[in-house]
């Protein structure tokens, strides 16, 4: 069992610098109620992107949105339960900068939250190849109970 949230990214290729990244959060089981709250930003180069909702772009990334102004993102599941995330298209070159705060109980456990680890700088997600990941295996490792 683990004790904070898992992260999971996965990166693919579309065409051309167009690709989409997910990025799957997987909370731990607890008994309650649980908060999860998260921010996420991307930016190229250094400059913030304009978020554009998936909702309103119904087209393949790239094909009528500048990635280099702006990214598509929507959600990776319905945001109730266990598993959520976000399904982001964007430059290849883009780097996601994401932070959360995760309170497994706030009614019971009101004072405990977890924050993004390496707090309070983000994590850091961009495309990946074989040569290497989207971020370092190691800053997503859960947390797990003491021995």
């Amino acid at each position: 069992m683990h004790f904070s949230p898992r992260i999971t990214p996965q990166w693919q290729a579309l065409r051309g610098i167009a690709g989409t990244l997910r990025l799957r959060c997987t909370l731990p089981e607890m008994a309650g109620q649980d908060d999860f709250q998260s921010k996420l930003r991307v930016t190229l180069y250094g400059k913030d992107l304009e978020r554009v909702d998936d909702t309103i772009a119904f087209c393949t990334p790239g094909a009528c949105v500048d990635l280099h102004t702006q990214y598509v993102i929507g959600p990776l599941t319905d945001d109730k339960g266990a598993e959520r995330g976000w399904r982001i298209g964007m430059h290849e070159d883009a780097k996601v900068k994401l932070e959360y705060l995760y309170r497994p109980d706030p009614i019971e456990l009101p004072t405990i939250g977890l924050e993004q680890p390496g707090a309070p700088e983000p994590l850091v997600f961009t495309s990946s190849s074989f040569l290497f990941d989207s971020i370092d295996p190691a800053k997503l490792a859960p947390v797990r109970a003491p021995k």
